[in-house]
């Protein structure tokens, strides 16, 4: 038994199938798609379009057929794995229902081989263009990516560790040339040390110095010679 069929060029499912494939009793499917007429506007009952069947004693019985969003409508409101598994199921017979149908009122190819030929070179060649186009703009969206990565690197300062870090290296730089030179003064060797990397990074702090720029900074500060300072 066929989950959904075409008919008259629409994917459709009707509410014994619904009944049947969900475990219910198709009276509860039609009191439930009755339900949902009630409360839906004019536009919505367009998706259920009453029809008949006959059961096994021969009686004319009342049902429903049901188009995609007819079938969503009711089935949304089932509950339960075995719903949940059903409504998977359906969704993906709709869509091979519907797929079946568009590639049947696609055109086909005409029978003129020359004129055949000729689109099918269109065809190829608008494809190419395509492609290049699309390329083009996906390289050109890389660069741009590319670019602000680098700004935003750029731009980010240096995280809290990495500062602290920094200052570390200026502590440590200060009580080494403490020990070669005792006449120092300690009170101008750290903002000298520190003027020095802000000119350096052209930043107006010693924290506004970019992230990415750490390595090189401490480098700075374990090369410094006090002869490369102004002030001391």
């Amino acid at each position: 038994m066929e989950l959904v069929i075409v008919n008259n060029g629409t994917a459709k499912t009707t509410s014994l199938k619904v009944a049947e494939y969900f475990g219910k009793q198709h009276k509860n499917v039609i009191q439930s798609i009755e339900t949902l007429l009630k409360d839906q506007d004019v536009a919505a009952r367009l998706n259920f379009q009453p029809s008949e069947y006959q059961d096994s004693t021969g009686r004319t019985l009342p049902a429903y057929d049901l188009d995609r969003d007819g079938f969503t409508l009711l089935a949304m409101g089932f509950t339960g794995k075995q719903a949940l598994q059903f409504k998977l199921s359906y969704i993906d017979a709709f869509n091979k229902a519907e797929k079946a149908l568009t590639s049947l009122l696609t055109p086909s190819i005409p029978q003129d081989p020359i004129l055949a030929l000729v689109q099918a070179v269109q065809m190829s060649r608008e494809k190419v263009l395509s492609l290049e186009s699309g390329q083009h703009v996906l390289a050109t969206g890389l660069a741009e990516t590319r670019n602000d990565v680098a700004k935003l690197k750029e731009s980010q300062r240096l995280e809290s560790w990495q500062a602290h870090n920094v200052q570390k290296a200026v502590c440590r730089k200060v009580e080494l040339w403490k020990e070669l030179y005792p006449s120092i003064n300690v009170k101008k060797a750290f903002p000298a040390i520190y003027r020095h990397l802000k000119e350096k990074f052209q930043v107006p702090k010693y924290d506004a110095i970019p992230s990415t720029e750490y390595e090189r900074a401490m480098t700075t500060i374990t090369k410094l010679n006090m002869s490369g300072l102004v002030g001391l």
